[in-house]
């Protein structure tokens, strides 16, 4: 089995989509390799199809309810 990288990202911080392409995010996100993208709603335009999005909600009884879809 081939070892694969895992990248994180958070672009919670990000003022404009520009900023996504400063970071070189093209090698990241198209090396084949694992991409976990935090606040992916500021570069929705640049994410490839069949993205895992996954969700995590936090309940009023504190429970974490997490879901799970390719979009």
């Amino acid at each position: 089995m081939q070892q694969k990288s895992i990248f994180h990202f958070d672009f919670y911080r990000i003022k404009d989509i520009e900023e996504a392409f400063d970071l070189g995010y093209e090698d990241y996100l198209f090396s084949g390799n694992y991409c976990l993208i935090e606040w992916s709603e500021m570069i929705e335009p640049l994410l490839p199809e069949n993205i895992v999005k996954v969700k995590i909600e936090v309940g009023e009884d504190g429970e974490r309810n997490i879901s799970a879809e390719i979009v």
